[in-house]
């Protein structure tokens, strides 16, 4: 079964793999490339997102390339890997060991039959591996005779969440919780074929505080290599400010609609009806049989993971942070339906009807997907794939425009800057010289924007992108950068709302000191 279940996931993946970047990953993809060519995260390319994102991105683009299909077929590859080890790890949990095998099917199935360009290659697509493993392995330490063992390597993936996303962490904090928590004897409820053996005795306090300085020390394996780079290159302080300022205020500037979260909430869970379905049976089912450690790790994350998604943004991809432990509880749905298949009799009809019902708008967006790929001969050739990515993505053709502006003889050559979609930035193939992006400039608080306004004037990129949502934004936030843009600029073309500027002095600002590295070439993608 686990065979069929990767399998499936290939195909389904490799089908939307062909599909362009967005605004996000463009940026993502954008920021890595200039880490590889000696940039520093922060300091020269700033964005609020924790630095696991761009490690990815930096890893992937290193081994196979910063191009969109090669991006995501990394994505892909990282993916299968981890629904391999996800249904050997889970196999014991069920009694019907096939069951297991399903879950990656239930979980990544869902995810890239249901994906749209917007959702591949986001923060909560990957945090859940990290997420599972803690779970995983502070389980694993209460049921192994190898206790420390198990306790760091949860400590060690907890970390990883924190440098993939801080505001995940309390998750982790529920999952060390149920592995220093002590089983009374004579009490338990493991309907699982593992059995719990250290925790069973009362827990001295010294034990206690040995478990949790194990956890902490594989914590801060991790977290201590992001602060030794961040200590490095003096950005601790930046850092700081841009988790624990920056980004609390950003998120009540933005403001969220609330169509936003009901849109997204019926589209998802029209998507995810299938594991939701069973997700729910094997709940309910799990008040009847007993909730082990594992279960209830798996119902805090949804628990928790529900506050932390509604003090976000709500966007849509966000809800990717629930699809490990929905796609597990449908595997005990699944399991627990087997068992009382041949029970059920007539019922069994009513079953797969509603069965067949659920599954439409999977099948659906299966259905557009495919279209969408076909139509555009299957995105076998350089041709199709960039019709597929203007038809997919509409910021593409203004992106692309100015991309062929720039390798015309008479555009500077030089860093840039663009003030919109980082699709610009990603096509343009050159460095981006101001550090603060100009993706989402909504979210900015005003320390934000003086800072931007003075690397603008600093840096001085020879050439400018600014759409008009970042030109309105600016004209009722920030009007001193605007007309400060004005002033040292003029506009030399554009497309679509997107405006190109370019700077009128053309002698070289002065260096802002902060003793940045020669760059490797430009590259455009």
């Amino acid at each position: 079964m686990t065979g069929i279940a990767l399998a499936t996931v290939a195909i389904l993946g490799i089908l939307v793999c062909v599909q362009p970047f967005t605004g996000d990953q463009a940026l993502f993809a954008a920021g890595a490339r200039q880490i590889q060519d000696g940039d520093v995260l922060y300091r020269d390319f700033w964005d609020v997102k924790q630095p696991g994102i761009y490690a990815f991105y930096l890893v992937g683009g290193m081994l196979v390339g910063y191009r969109e299909v090669a991006l995501h077929l990394f994505e892909l590859g990282v993916l299968l890997a981890f629904a391999a080890v996800l249904a050997s790890a889970l196999k014991p949990r069920f009694t019907h060991p096939w069951v297991a095998g399903a879950v990656p099917l239930l979980i990544l199935g869902t995810y890239y039959a249901t994906a749209e360009p917007l959702a591949l290659g986001q923060v909560e697509s990957l945090a859940g591996i990290p997420l599972f493993f803690s779970l995983w392995c502070a389980v694993r330490s209460v049921e192994s005779t190898n206790r420390a063992r198990w306790l760091f390597l949860a400590g060690m993936a907890g970390g990883f969440v924190g440098v993939f996303k801080i505001v995940l962490l309390p998750i982790v904090g529920a999952f060390w919780l149920l592995a220093l928590v002590p089983t009374k004897s004579g009490n338990r409820s493991q309907p699982t074929r593992s059995t719990e053996s250290s925790a069973s005795a009362p827990a001295s306090p010294y034990r206690i505080v040995r478990d949790v300085a194990i956890l902490v020390a594989g914590f801060a394996l991790p977290i201590s290599a992001v602060i030794a780079y961040l200590a490095a290159y003096g950005q601790l302080e930046l850092a700081r400010w841009t988790y624990f300022d920056v980004t609390p205020a950003a998120t009540g500037i933005a403001g969220r609609p609330w169509s936003r979260l009901t849109d997204g909430a019926f589209t998802t869970g029209a998507r995810w009806a299938v594991p939701l379905a069973l997700a729910t049976y094997g709940g309910v089912r799990s008040f009847r049989t007993g909730w082990d450690r594992f279960r209830l790790g798996l119902a805090a994350w949804i628990a928790l993971g529900i506050p932390i998604f509604l003090v976000q943004h709500w966007w849509i991809y966000q809800y990717a942070m629930f699809f490990v432990p929905v796609g597990i509880f449908a595997g005990f749905g699944l399991d627990a339906l087997a068992d009382s298949w041949r029970g059920l009799g007539r019922r069994r009809i009513a079953v797969l009807g509603l069965g067949a019902v659920l599954i439409v708008p999977l099948g659906l967006r299966i259905v557009a997907n495919t279209r969408d790929v076909a139509t555009h001969g299957f995105a076998l050739n350089t041709a199709d794939r960039a019709a597929l990515r203007r038809d997919a993505e509409p910021n593409y053709r203004a992106a692309d425009d100015w991309a062929r502006y720039l390798r015309r003889s008479d555009a500077r050559a030089g860093d840039v800057y663009v003030l919109g979609n980082p699709l610009d930035l990603y096509r343009s193939g050159r460095r981006q010289s101001v550090p603060i992006n100009g993706w989402s400039p909504e979210q900015y608080p005003a320390d934000v924007w003086a800072r931007l306004s003075s690397q603008i004037r600093t840096e001085a990129p020879v050439e400018i992108v600014v759409d008009q949502f970042s030109a309105d934004i600016m004209r009722d936030r920030a009007p001193r950068t605007l007309r400060m843009i004005d002033r040292r600029y003029r506009r030399i073309g554009g497309s679509g709302e997107a405006g190109w500027y370019r700077l009128r002095d053309p002698k070289p600002a002065a260096t802002s000191g902060v003793n940045r590295r020669p760059r490797g070439s430009n590259r455009v993608p």
